[in-house]
């Protein structure tokens, strides 16, 4: 449900959505919010399949992440995957997420990495780039 209103996440208009995210954005710089902001934003991102929606949700994640890092590092890399994941079928949008979620997980390993190169093998696979794909995927069976 849309915070505050009742309504499902799907009946909310882009411009309704811009103006929670911009309160999520203003709460986040007071420390009134943490990732439970995120969470949500990434609720409608997955209903609305939008590329704003996928903003929304990794512009709050960044802004965390910006606060502490070594707390939100984590944050940042669902929101990344989760929006690549989202956005799978336009590949050319999705990719630069999938890749920044390798990227700052490579810094945190484990799941969070075995999980971003999973998402980044099937973004590279939308994208047509097989041997890519095949690569990311091995990286992430040796780590596991």
């Amino acid at each position: 449900m849309w915070p505050g209103t009742g309504r499902r996440w799907d009946t909310v208009t882009s411009d309704e959505y811009e103006e929670q995210a911009r309160l999520y954005l203003a709460a986040i710089a007071r420390g009134a919010a943490g990732a439970e902001v995120v969470d949500a934003l990434l609720a409608h991102a997955r209903v609305a399949r939008s590329p704003a929606s996928v903003d929304g949700a990794v512009r709050a994640a960044r802004s965390l992440c910006e606060r502490d890092a070594y707390e939100h590092s984590g944050t940042l890399v669902r929101a990344l995957r989760s929006g690549a994941d989202t956005l799978i079928r336009r590949p050319g949008i999705a990719l630069p997420l999938a890749e920044e979620a390798v990227s700052v997980a490579r810094g945190l390993g484990g799941p969070p990495l075995i999980v971003s190169l999973a998402t980044l093998s099937r973004v590279l696979r939308a994208a047509g780039r097989v041997a890519d794909a095949d690569a990311a995927e091995a990286e992430a069976e040796s780590l596991s």
